[in-house]
């Protein structure tokens, strides 16, 4: 989703709080605590 054109295009992805969770999702760290949370 966040490596879409649609994402980048969207009103949402310009803002601090689009661009906060875009870093967050694409972070492979973050995917790391969530696969360590969910175990």
């Amino acid at each position: 989703m966040f490596t879409s054109e649609e994402w980048k295009s969207s009103e949402f992805a310009e803002t601090w709080e689009g661009k906060l969770v875009e870093e967050v999702v694409l972070d492979k760290e973050f995917w790391k605590n969530v696969m360590l949370c969910y175990k």
